[in-house]
């Protein structure tokens, strides 16, 4: 059986591995939709997975801006909050901590990223024998695709 759920959210990157005249290099932000599709056995609950874990990974990364590991330089601490030195490949920033999320990806596209979404929902249903496949619209006409046995 297979389960789908869609959720929007507003987040921003910078593309760091796009050509270098690319505007995709500067910081920009984007309203990407993010749907999820999970096929598995209807569980004990009545369900294959519930609605929520799914849309709360999600939402994690929402209002946030989306920052590869490799990019955070180093730390430090301005007024009392940490704050990530980032070389985006464009230009040098610093930005709070708490605005952001480090991703373990080469680079924040929509490929990469629904390449990740796949892997921490996989991880958080914990359940093998579930196929979980991810599109990530970037766009109403552009969307990558990934899925568990991707």
């Amino acid at each position: 059986m297979w389960i789908s759920t869609e959720k929007s959210i507003s987040i921003a990157h910078f593309v760091q591995t796009a050509n270098a005249d690319s505007p995709c290099r500067r910081l920009h932000g984007h309203t990407v939709k993010v749907e999820v599709k999970v096929e598995g056995e209807i569980q004990k609950d009545g369900m294959v997975v519930d609605f929520r874990l799914i849309k709360q990974i999600i939402n994690q990364l929402d209002h946030r801006t989306l920052v590869p590991n490799s990019l955070i330089e180093h730390t430090t601490i301005l007024n009392g909050e940490m704050q990530y030195a980032i070389n985006t490949g464009y230009s040098n920033i610093s930005l709070p901590a708490r605005d952001c999320i480090a991703l373990d990806i080469p680079s924040v596209t929509s490929e990469y990223l629904a390449r990740y979404l796949v892997g921490i929902i996989s991880k958080s249903i914990k359940d093998d024998d579930v196929f979980v496949e991810v599109r990530v619209w970037e766009g109403p006409n552009s969307y990558a695709e990934a899925s568990s046995c991707d």
